[in-house]
């Protein structure tokens, strides 16, 4: 169920990272939740994850491959956005209503399919999965 994914509090979130786990079945994403001025990471699994895609959402002339852009310590005149801030702001997530996309993984696995999206300041990140669950986040 995306009810977990939906009763979350994004506000103040951003995305550390994101990809699917070693047994390839599930997507992870690591936020970083902020309140009061303190900051909680926080574990997504999408579950039974049977499609993502990632589109660049940067604004024109933003992306750049230039290194330099790499290191939060450039101050040279490196145009672009800075890489080395290592996140991405998280500023809508919603469940895709009567998905095509969900409606098709249905009917080829025959249990319940969601489409969910979730965009950045960088990135848009959409997503078809079975289920989601959100924890508390312990670095290994």
């Amino acid at each position: 169920m995306l009810d977990a994914l939906l009763a979350y509090d994004w506000t103040d979130e951003e995305i550390l990272r994101h990809g699917f786990l070693p047994t390839m079945r599930d997507y992870e994403v690591i936020v970083r939740h902020y309140t009061a001025g303190a900051a909680e990471t926080r574990r997504v699994v999408l579950c039974g994850c049977a499609e993502v895609a990632y589109r660049l959402a940067l604004p024109h002339g933003a992306f750049s491959m230039d290194d330099r852009l790499l290191s939060s310590d450039t101050t040279d005149a490196a145009e672009g956005f800075v890489w080395a801030v290592a996140s991405a702001s998280i500023e809508v997530v919603r469940a895709v209503v009567d998905s095509p996309r969900a409606a098709d993984w249905h009917a080829r696995l025959g249990m319940a399919m969601y489409e969910l999206c979730v965009a950045t300041n960088v990135y848009t990140l959409t997503a078809v999965c079975h289920a989601v669950t959100v924890a508390k986040h312990t670095a290994k």
